[in-house]
């Protein structure tokens, strides 16, 4: 047990001289609740309310929800009272409440829904509202997969919420999914794919989709392997979608190239079965330079042609990122 700071969610431990000293007969929920006291005298004891709340700076608690509101989210434990207080924090929420359902590949998502204040506006426009103040605020776990309206909060006879009266929490789908650009980002979106067990675009994101940090670590495994680079860990949670990391893949395969000497990017040329049949599909981000293979030059480039120590780097990088693309296609 350990004091929080002010303004973390903690659970309130009540005591002093007004706190029972058990339940009656019932000996295994005293020992739950009634838990010494180590800031007090001694066979001091302190009440387990259960109750999360965090202590303001003027001294007031603020009620956040209640401990058996924890629920397990891609290996992460998620206390659904702070994504509920975070949530209730927007001068367009009124109410809300946050549980866990099942998506379709029967893993638990977190599903929000609100009650909006008088006049707030239209629905869609505060939902993605919403998803982006939850984004700015909360880790990509604690983000709801789906948020719907409400126009109240039901309890049911014991009062406590009526999971039964709330709407089925349908997920919306973007307005247009972005096919993967470029040999790069087609290659990311199928391991993406094969470890999520969904379709993927351009903009998937991995943790929003189901990812975990097992799963992360696999996911970092097939792209070193794909690829045949050195995949940095940090740039899977610093840019999750199947774009964002296409770039940190180009990236990597273009700092290869800038860590040669220049007498060894002249000797370099691709594997014979990348020169044999080049995948001419486009790259994506800034890798759109020439079709020049390092080393040597492409047809109708006559070889006395020099563009200069800069421009065949250049080429050189777009050559080998190319290189690893068909090669991971194999």
């Amino acid at each position: 047990m350990r004091l929080v700071p002010v303004g973390v969610v903690g659970e309130l431990y009540v005591g002093g001289t007004g706190v029972a000293r058990g339940y009656g007969g019932r000996p295994d929920l005293t020992a739950e609740c009634f838990v010494p006291d180590p800031y007090g005298p001694a066979g001091a004891r302190l009440h387990r309310t259960g109750d999360l709340v965090r202590l303001l700076p003027g001294g007031d608690v603020d009620f956040v929800g209640r401990r058996d509101g924890q629920v397990k989210i891609r290996g992460h434990r998620v206390e659904t009272g702070e994504i509920k207080s975070m949530l209730d924090d927007h001068p367009a929420v009124r109410d809300s409440v946050v549980i866990t359902v099942d998506d379709a590949s029967g893993r638990a998502s977190l599903a929000a829904y609100w009650v909006p204040v008088p006049g707030a506006g239209d629905p869609g426009e505060l939902r993605e509202t919403l998803v982006a103040h939850c984004a700015a605020r909360l880790p990509d776990h604690m983000v709801p997969s789906a948020l719907a309206p409400i126009a109240s909060v039901l309890l049911n006879a014991n009062g406590k919420l009526d999971r039964a009266a709330l709407p089925h929490p349908d997920r919306e789908a973007p307005d247009e999914a972005v096919a993967p650009r470029g040999v790069v980002e087609e290659r990311i979106a199928e391991i993406f794919e094969d470890l999520l067990g969904g379709p993927a675009d351009s903009h998937s994101h991995f943790f929003r989709e189901g990812g975990n940090s097992i799963l992360a670590i696999r996911l970092i495994a097939e792209i070193q392997q794909t690829f045949d680079i050195d995949f940095p860990t940090r740039a899977v949670f610093e840019g999750s979608t199947v774009a964002e990391l296409a770039q940190v893949v180009e990236a990597e395969v273009r700092a290869e190239i800038d860590r040669m000497s220049q007498e060894d990017l002249e000797t370099w040329h691709p594997s014979p079965a990348h020169s044999a049949a080049e995948d001419e599909r486009p790259l994506t981000g800034p890798a759109r330079r020439s079709s020049t293979r390092r080393g040597r030059p492409c047809a109708g480039v006559e070889a006395d042609d020099d563009p200069g120590p800069a421009a065949r780097r250049a080429r050189a990088s777009d050559s080998r990122v190319r290189e690893v693309s068909a090669g991971a296609g194999r």
